[in-house]
């Protein structure tokens, strides 16, 4: 009985933050990027940035082709984290011009003679990706065979068991992944395969507000907000 009380308040608690948000983002990613409980990398840059803006923000965890589709209709304002001109084929999505991070697309494997230099090089292997990921999508093509998975979770199974040869994956979030998960004799590739800038989008009908938030992550980042939140976050 306790724990469903529990359950109850931690909900309404829930419910209550999202109604009073200025804005709802959701998100694809997880720790050490975003966590549910707000403290992430990410959770944290933004959170500020709204913040210095007078805004509240809260923060939903979805998977990935979901968060961008939700974000794209309305159903939230925003989502992140995506490479750029992702607005030409969302088109109801605006990019903020100033990056919110670095990412680097590497390559996992159990097999330590894999030699990988770019995209080319995936073609003799079995790999697999995560569906909605709109740049591997777009650039892991003609290999072996492609497994297409609807979570992280199942993606790093299927290199676990041998059944891929290679999984294309975010460099931050693989390695929380295998060690979350416990998995043994998984290596990354060098160098990575891309390291791209990403991006916040906000929905089309907070366009206005676009300058304005990508002036204050300029800022942050000139005055060093972004460097102590990534030193505290991501080392």
């Amino acid at each position: 009985m306790i724990k469903f009380i529990l359950k109850l308040v931690i909900f309404y608690s829930i419910t209550i933050l999202q109604a009073n948000a200025d804005f709802r983002f959701s998100t694809w990613t997880q720790a050490p990027l975003s966590r549910l409980d707000k403290k992430g990398y990410l959770d944290k840059v933004l959170i500020e940035g709204f913040r210095r803006a007078d805004k509240n923000i809260t923060i939903v965890h979805q998977s990935a082709e979901r968060s961008i589709r939700n974000a794209n209709s309305g159903l939230t304002d925003g989502e992140f984290i995506r490479v750029k001109g992702l607005d030409k084929t969302y088109t109801n999505l605006v990019q903020v011009p100033q990056k919110i991070l670095d990412f680097e697309f590497v390559v996992f494997t159990k097999n330590r003679n894999i030699k990988i230099k770019d995209w080319d090089s995936l073609k003799p292997y079995r790999v697999g990706i995560v569906i909605g990921w709109k740049i591997l999508e777009k650039n892991v093509k003609n290999t072996k065979t492609l497994e297409r998975t609807t979570s992280k979770e199942s993606l790093f199974k299927l290199l676990d068991k041998n059944r891929i040869d290679v999984a294309v994956y975010s460099r931050f979030i693989g390695l929380k992944i295998i060690e979350q998960m416990g998995l043994k004799n998984i290596i990354t590739i060098e160098p990575p395969l891309a390291t791209k800038p990403m991006y916040l989008y906000l929905n089309k009908k907070h366009q206005k507000f676009v300058p304005k938030i990508s002036s204050i992550f300029t800022q942050m980042i000139e005055d060093g907000t972004f460097f102590k939140i990534r030193n505290s976050k991501l080392h």
